[in-house]
């Protein structure tokens, strides 16, 4: 923080005037003004011509503008008012600190303006104003001129005549280039690229893209990305701010920091100002995100939606899971991996991933996000002693089931990842009757993976995760697979047959490990 002081009519006074006039002018950066002037007064100038708006701080507002109008301080607060909107302000308030206006587009055009004066045998003596800058430098301009208090009607126009006298009869005029700047660090993040990075590596726990529930007072509601770090979530601008140019996207806006609750995080947030603000708790439950102090403004989680697993690219490789579900190289996945794409490619066969054969699809059923591929030349020999058992029947509530698939390989590399759950609802998104909805977690390569029961059955295909909560899961039931696998003339095994139901999970899940497959489609 700096300061600079003027007399009456701006001179170069001393050598410890020129050092802190070198001080502010390099520390605001401002541009050169168009005609010659000392060097403290091209300071001034330029700051006044980074300035619109001006709020004037009235220590005792809540007491003199209730009741004693014509006091002689609310006169003084009077004259420079009418001052400063005759100066060129565009707008001009007054009232304590805390009620300075916050929706200009730019706190930086908005200058704080405490004046000060002392009172002296009848007299208004050592008058001056503080100009305060949005980095907090401030420029105190005095007037000498003695005000008396005899003729109490005339104190408001001989300040108002004083400051005219001192400071000149029009400020600067306004100019962008002149303003001061917040900064901030960024992260490089804007909406598009941060929906993009969700989309390609998913997201952990409550990673989004978040939006107020209460709008402000711009065209566009407020709006952050939630992002993993090592040590909790960074909070990160987006867009929607009240001030929006001093904010750019990708600015930390704050973190979160985990708490011994797994819904509730502590938070520091950045003002608007970008000043560090009071530490709040944060409660995140079925895709809000309410503060402790301010409950009644929640944030809704907008993206990833429930449905952004199915969301393809329009370029580039999408990758999946599929497993085989007959001897003769049928293999099944989900539809929207290979939608609409001109090549699928299946690796994992005989356990080599760097293999890679070509599939075509024989048969689809795009309402239930299901599909068949066909590898030829290929013969899975256990499958043929040891068909896969497909559940023809709905799988009760709670039940425990597994999941085998191949989610984010370029992140997570390419093991296939085991994870572990129960039945939690017999019905999927919105009731959704043709799917399950279960616990166990999934991520953006795990669509078409298959989810076996306790005993080995193949109960469901995954096709979508929630991503408003944790560990919601949906999968379609296999009963579709079976109706698909029969209309297209294949016949699928009843799971009442050679099923081992005195088996481990690891030694079921070593059974199912051969078959299961990575799928990319570009």
């Amino acid at each position: 923080m700096y300061y600079l002081c003027f007399t009456e009519k701006p001179k170069l006074k001393s050598f410890l005037n020129t050092i802190l006039m070198a001080l502010f002018f390099y520390s605001v950066s401002f541009g050169q003004a168009n005609s010659p002037h000392t060097d403290e007064e091209i300071s001034f100038r330029n700051f006044m011509g980074g300035v619109r708006y001006a709020h004037i701080v009235d220590s005792e507002y809540r007491k003199y503008y209730r009741s004693v109008k014509d006091d002689d301080h609310a006169l003084v607060i009077k004259g420079v008012e009418n001052f400063l909107k005759k100066y060129g302000f565009e707008a001009v308030t007054v009232g304590g600190k805390e009620d300075a206006p916050d929706t200009y587009p730019s706190l930086c055009e908005l200058t704080i303006v405490t004046p000060q004066w002392d009172k002296e045998n009848g007299l208004i003596v050592n008058l001056h104003l503080s100009f305060s800058s949005c980095q907090g430098d401030i420029i105190q301009v005095p007037c000498r001129k003695k005000i008396p208090m005899s003729k109490t009607m005339e104190i408001s126009g001989d300040v108002e005549r004083s400051l005219f006298r001192t400071l000149g009869y029009s400020k600067t005029e306004f100019h962008n280039s002149n303003s001061l700047k917040i900064t901030q660090p960024s992260t490089g993040f804007s909406e598009s690229n941060l929906r993009e990075k969700f989309l390609q590596e998913g997201t952990e726990n409550i990673e989004g893209i978040y939006e107020c529930m209460k709008p402000s007072s711009t065209d566009h509601k407020y709006q952050i990305g939630i992002v993993s770090t090592e040590i909790g979530y960074q909070i990160i601008y987006l867009n929607g701010a009240k001030n929006h140019r001093d904010w750019n996207h990708g600015e930390i806006k704050g973190q979160l920091t985990p708490t011994a609750s797994n819904t509730i995080y502590k938070s520091s947030w950045k003002t608007d100002s970008k000043e560090e603000d009071i530490s709040d708790y944060v409660n995140f439950k079925d895709g809000l995100m309410s503060f402790v102090n301010t409950p009644e403004q929640p944030w809704i989680k907008i993206f990833p939606t429930s449905h952004d697993m199915k969301s393809e690219p329009h370029s580039g490789m999408l990758t999946g899971t599929g497993f085989a579900v007959s001897s003769d190289g049928l293999i099944a996945t989900a539809y929207h991996v290979i939608e609409n794409r001109k090549q699928i490619i299946v690796r994992g066969i005989d356990g080599d991933l760097n293999k890679r054969y070509n599939a075509t699809v024989i048969a689809t059923d795009k309402k239930n996000d299901l599909a068949i591929l066909q590898i030829e030349n290929i013969h899975f020999e256990e499958l043929s002693e040891n068909p896969l058992q497909i559940s023809h029947s709905t799988t009760d509530l709670g039940s425990d089931v597994f999941v085998l698939s191949y989610p984010l390989t370029g992140s997570m590399g390419e093991d296939i990842k085991l994870t572990t759950g129960i039945i939690n609802a017999k019905s999927g998104f919105q009731g959704d009757q043709t799917n399950y909805q279960i616990s166990a977690a999934v991520h953006p390569g795990s669509s078409g993976g298959p989810v076996f029961s306790a005993n080995g059955a193949l109960v469901g295909i995954v096709n979508s995760r929630y991503q408003g909560a944790e560990s919601v899961t949906y999968a379609l039931k296999s009963q579709y697979l079976a109706t698909l696998l029969q209309n297209s003339g294949y016949s699928s095994s009843n799971t009442e047959s050679k099923l081992n139901t005195n088996l481990t999970l690891s030694a079921q899940a070593r059974k199912m490990l051969p078959f299961v497959f990575i799928i990319e489609s570009h």
